[in-house]
């Protein structure tokens, strides 16, 4: 999925492998502008990671992680996930 942020705030992506132990969401930058990945389980921050413009992250989310995008910018992204075998 692609998501496109209009400024400050933050935008998040439903992981279709929530149900399992973990799983691994890929993020790409498709923007100008940085932007950081942030992991939180029951509202704790567990990690935050900036993502430069047209890098690529994996991130490994262990149930009940969420996965949140936060910019002072515009930006896009392409978030995907994969099932840990």
């Amino acid at each position: 999925m692609s998501i496109t942020g209009k400024g400050p705030g933050q935008d998040a992506a439903i992981n279709p492998y929530d149900g399992n132990d973990s799983s691994i969401s890929v993020v790409k930058n498709l923007g100008e502008t940085p932007f950081s990945v942030r992991i939180q389980k029951k509202g704790n921050i567990l990690s935050e990671t900036t993502v430069s413009p047209g890098e690529k992250k994996e991130f490994v989310l262990e149930k009940g992680h969420e996965l949140y995008l936060d910019s002072e910018q515009k930006g896009t992204a392409r978030v995907t996930f994969k099932k840990v075998e």
